[in-house]
């Protein structure tokens, strides 16, 4: 098996119109006394740029695959990508089991030779309520899309649920987050990577919540109060209150049931505000 060994250049040439122009060598050893050199322009937005120039480095790139005991669609994306050094592969699963583990240290093995990070992000029992996984995979993606430049969602292995919980998660990301994710899966007959349009993801908006943001994250923390209680945590008038909770209710957020009336939040509102 020939060995590859690569080593790569950076040059900051010039700042200009909000771009950064980094002029970049690459060169590919497959042989002692050979080597294959590329030259390649490179030009990032500002806010990489600046980080450069701060001397903080790239913000690099985030992969993130549902992951059962199969690392083979991983490890083309890792290839697909050009995952490498500043890079994070994060692999979502259930409980681990022994051939979960043989597969993500096979994983990492490939990662390390190209500097990338690995790291298993386990959900356990989480996994059996659709609510609180979906919930998780949110908080997961919405910190990666603040750290990084990009990131890729990968659903092509692990369970059927995490999937689901997964993609739930990136359509119900804020929308300043939202434009960083890339979701994608590959196909099981002839290994096809297929991109979800960004377009399809941006689709699905969360409610507007505005003033009832406040209302709807003491519900979903405090759930059973009445509508008096609320009012008297929140500083407002009962009649205001009355009134965010039924617009709240339309947008099927909220269930407004029994006697006296006490809000109970939908799954949906545990997801959106993610605060429980």
């Amino acid at each position: 098996m020939t060995r590859l060994g690569l080593v790569c250049y950076a040059r900051v040439e010039r700042l200009d119109n909000n771009y950064l122009t980094v002029t970049c060598m690459l060169k590919i050893h497959a042989k002692p006394k050979s080597a294959c050199i590329m030259h390649c322009e490179t030009r990032l937005y500002e806010s990489v740029a600046k980080q450069v120039l701060n001397g903080g480095g790239f913000l690099g790139r985030a992969l993130v695959a549902s992951f059962g005991f199969d690392e083979k669609f991983v490890v083309r994306a890792i290839i697909r990508h050009g995952i490498g050094g500043g890079d994070l592969v994060v692999l979502v699963t259930a409980t681990p089991t022994e051939k979960t583990l043989s597969a993500y240290k096979y994983v990492a093995d490939i990662a390390g030779k190209v500097d990338a990070r690995v790291e298993l992000y386990a959900l356990g029992e989480k996994v059996y309520d659709f609510t609180t996984l979906a919930v998780e995979a949110k908080k997961l993606l919405t910190k990666l899309a603040r750290e990084y430049e990009r990131v890729t969602l990968l659903l092509s292995g692990g369970m059927r649920v995490i999937v689901l919980g997964l993609y739930t998660a990136a359509l119900a990301l804020p929308e300043e987050v939202k434009e960083k994710i890339v979701v994608e899966l590959d196909t099981e007959d002839r290994g096809v990577r297929v991109e979800i349009p960004r377009e399809v993801v941006e689709l699905f908006k969360m409610p507007e919540l505005g003033a009832k943001r406040q209302l709807l994250e003491l519900i979903v923390r405090e759930p059973g109060q009445t509508i008096e209680q609320l009012a008297k945590k929140l500083g407002k008038d009962e009649s205001t209150v009355r009134r965010q909770l039924q617009t709240l209710a339309e947008q099927k957020l909220v269930k407004l049931d029994g006697r006296p009336t006490k809000p109970q939040p939908t799954p949906a509102a545990k997801i959106l505000v993610d605060r429980w």
